[in-house]
């Protein structure tokens, strides 16, 4: 990986990033309940290999040619190419080999203004144009670790899309913003068979506004109460397009949905601050994921309450109980979150049902410190409730455990390291830290419950160049 920049005078600057990763594993499958309780990292399909490669650059210019104005322009290229031998319990294979070449440049243009009375506005508005081109194909070999084989698929799929969008920032009053932004997005996606010759495009163009407000309450603890409305929307997806282990037996259609937000954060103190908000997103049709297959869960809702905490305990310490506690101790902070979410179906054979890999709740807690020397280390550990895996929501486990229940878990992690100076640093972690044995997904492609990692331990350097 490569961050780089380069400073043209006062007001502009280029920035350059690049990265470049391999990655050669095998997939070894689902597992029954029996196998999993045994040894959940056993392997049943020892001859299932995958092999990725990506690369990709940016280049980013930002000129603030103006007090008030400022302009940046990127460019990005992203090349992916994997290949996915598949042989499972059979003594042939299956290959997904497929290459993506993904461009994509735009700008956003931002002015700082007052207006009738309003001082310090502003409006961004800018565009991004994307496209990419997949060449998609699969071969049946005659062996379990065959390379080639009979042609079975041969799809050339191709995606240009556009978008324009235009935000203000406005105070009617000191206190209050108000931010309209209108949002334009164009798609177009083709499929051209090559077996067949068979092609097939579609276009959908979506008009997206929405709406923000920020008030705020009381000014000596930054106390603001602030809300949201917009549309969002997902374009629609050729059954061929998606990953084999995620596919679809049909086309699926645009997800359209409706999204509410009314929140409340406050800063009262210098070590202390706060974060809740309320939330609803109402689809038309949502695109949902039961077993491994993507699939239109049509009209959908979700509804939940959000938290955060950050409390710094040094400065605590010192505010509360006057405890002297001198700079060079370093700092002590921790932070919770979590999230309590109810989600349902509105139409369809499963209207009223939860929806899947939706859990209720959601924790989050991390343990923070950070020494003036450059030492520093992190504590975090996130705790998940039960989740279904299919819209039926039936509990009951199957033979094979691709169905049932998901359980709750918890997991730890753990991650220090030393920063000799701003350039450059050393690092370790671990995750998984107790090694604990759960999992997030049970499988219909691979057959089985589908373990999550058990403990692993990394480390590496940091360096910063530019």
């Amino acid at each position: 990986m490569q961050n780089s920049s380069y400073k043209i005078d006062d007001h502009s600057e280029i920035i350059s990033r690049s990265s470049w990763y391999h990655e050669n594993s095998q997939t070894p499958g689902g597992l029954t309940r029996a196998q999993y309780d045994a040894d959940p990292l056993q392997s049943q399909y020892s001859d299932d290999d995958f092999e990725g490669r990506r690369a990709n650059t940016n280049l980013t210019y930002r000129n603030q040619f103006a007090e008030n104005q400022s302009l940046e322009t990127y460019f990005n290229y992203n090349f992916f190419s994997r290949d996915w031998y598949i042989a499972r319990a059979t003594p042939t294979n299956q290959q997904f080999k497929r290459d993506f070449n993904v461009f994509g440049f735009g700008g956003k243009y931002q002015l700082n203004y007052d207006l009738f009375g309003m001082e310090g506005n502003s409006l961004t508005f800018g565009n991004d144009y994307y496209f990419d081109k997949e060449k998609d194909i699969q071969d049946n070999g005659a062996t379990r670790n065959a390379e080639s084989g009979i042609r079975v698929a041969n799809n050339d799929l191709t995606t240009f899309a556009f978008d324009f969008y235009a935000v203000t920032d406005l105070h009617p009053t000191s206190r209050l913003t108000v931010s309209p932004i209108l949002r334009m997005d164009s798609v177009r996606s083709g499929l051209k068979n090559n077996l067949t010759r068979r092609e097939g495009h579609d276009s959908t163009v979506a008009w997206l506004p929405g709406i923000g407000a920020d008030y705020l309450l009381l000014e000596k603890s930054e106390t603001h109460f602030y809300g949201s409305f917009h549309k969002s929307f997902q374009a629609a997806e050729f059954k061929e397009a998606l990953d084999p282990t995620s596919g679809s037996s049909n086309n699926l259609d645009a997800q359209a949905g409706y999204h509410y937000e009314l929140g409340l954060k406050s800063l009262p103190s210098k070590w202390l601050s706060l974060d809740t908000a309320v939330f609803l997103f109402d689809f038309d049709n949502e695109t949902i994921t039961e077993g491994s297959v993507r699939t239109n869960g049509q009209a959908t809702r979700h509804a939940g309450w959000e938290n955060a905490i950050t409390l710094n305990l040094t400065e605590a310490a010192r505010k509360l109980v006057d405890f002297d506690i001198p700079e060079k101790a370093g700092d002590l902070s921790t932070s919770f979150n979590f999230t309590l979410i109810d989600t349902d179906f509105r139409k369809g054979p499963n209207n009223g049902n939860e929806l899947p890999y939706a859990p209720n709740w959601h924790y989050n807690w991390a343990l923070s410190y950070k020494h003036p020397a450059g030492v520093y280390a992190n504590l975090s550990a996130e705790w998940v409730d039960e989740q279904f895996s299919t819209g039926n929501n039936s509990r009951i486990e199957n033979a094979a455990g691709s169905t049932g229940i998901i359980p709750s878990y918890k997991v730890w992690d753990l991650n220090f390291g030393y920063d000799f100076n701003e350039r450059w640093g050393i690092f370790m972690g671990i995750k998984n830290l107790f090694d604990e044995k759960y999992f997030t997904r049970r499988d219909t492609f691979f057959t089985g419950i589908v373990p999550s990692p058990d403990r692993q331990i990394y480390f590496g350097t940091k360096i910063k160049l530019g």
